[in-house]
């Protein structure tokens, strides 16, 4: 019993030692950008981790910036900037739209998580907490040979219907 406790304490004090405001940190040009496009207060300021930040290309970053912690899962916004963080756009990706039933384009994005080493941005939202539906999808990154930057979503998997039955989603769109 003693040990479970001292876990707990443990999972706490940790937690609340990593909690913050995920703006704090960022550029200024990152921050404005963020609060012009969501408003001053879309975010909570007690999330249990900050934004993070990649070196894409020479000069050119992706920051990602957790807005919102649910449950089970979060969202947030991605932007890249270039010229010193001077200039920031946000990422927009293609998802499933349920309502529309296609694809559209979005800069909210669950639990948005980037890899460096394939620059590919994933993005992933369950219906519910079993994880038996939802959609996810795939970005990559691409700096072309003057430094511009395009996003390119090769893939977005679906699943509607919650029913209880952990599956792989199935595709709903794929490009090269």
């Amino acid at each position: 019993m003693k040990s479970i406790l001292f876990v707990a304490a443990l999972l706490l004090i940790s937690g609340q030692a990593q909690a913050g405001n995920p703006l704090e940190g960022l550029p200024k040009s990152v921050v404005d950008k963020h609060i012009a496009l969501n408003g001053p207060d879309n975010c909570q300021d007690d999330l249990p981790s900050g934004s993070e930040v990649f070196e894409i290309a020479k000069g050119k970053k992706l920051y990602i910036v957790p807005c919102i912690m649910g449950a089970y899962q979060g969202s947030g916004q991605v932007y890249v900037t270039s010229n010193n963080d001077l200039d920031v756009e946000p990422v927009i990706v293609l998802a499933y739209d349920e309502i529309a039933k296609g694809v559209v384009g979005t800069t909210n994005l669950g639990d948005p998580t980037y890899d460096s080493k394939t620059k590919i941005l994933s993005s992933s939202g369950r219906g519910r907490g079993i994880g038996d539906c939802g959609q996810s999808s795939a970005s990559r990154i691409i700096v072309d040979e003057y430094g511009g930057v395009s996003v390119k979503t090769v893939e977005i998997r679906a699943k509607i219907k919650c029913d209880g039955k952990l599956t792989k989603w199935p595709v709903v769109f794929k490009q090269k």
